[in-house]
This record gives C-alpha cells, sequence and structure tokens, in this order.
C-alpha cells in the first residue's frame, strides 16, 4: 500500500491532501495479508442496507495497531 501525502501553501496558510488506500471489505485474513504493520491513520465504515457507507471510527494506529 502506497500512502502519499502533499502539502499546498497559499500565503500563510497549508492544505494537505491524504491519498487514502483502497477500501475493501472487512475479513481478519484478507487484513492480515494487506495491512501493513505500520502506525498511520485509519477509518472504518459499515455499509447501510441503503449501500451508503456509515463512518464509524477515524483514529491513529500505532506501530503495530491496525494489524496486530
Amino acid at each position: 500500500m502506497d500512502s502519499r501525502i502533499t502539502k499546498h501553501v497559499e500565503g500563510t496558510s497549508a492544505y494537505f491532501t491524504v491519498q487514502w488506500s483502497p477500501m475493501i471489505r472487512a475479513d481478519r485474513h484478507r487484513l492480515n495479508k494487506t495491512v501493513p504493520s505500520v502506525g498511520g491513520i485509519f477509518e472504518l465504515y459499515v455499509q447501510m442496507p441503503n449501500k451508503t457507507l456509515h463512518l464509524v471510527r477515524m483514529a491513529r494506529a500505532w506501530y503495530g495497531g491496525l494489524r496486530n
């Protein structure tokens, strides 16, 4: 997974853009194969019956965090 953060400065303001990894269906076997054991930011969504996504949690994960 390649994540990128870009910075854009306008005057005295700085704007950061975080490129997220693609959304995947949560499955412990798939997560163990694809999620790196490094720190970062994660978001957890639940897909509602009408196919919309509902944000459940956004937080930091320290080294070894999300996968472990």
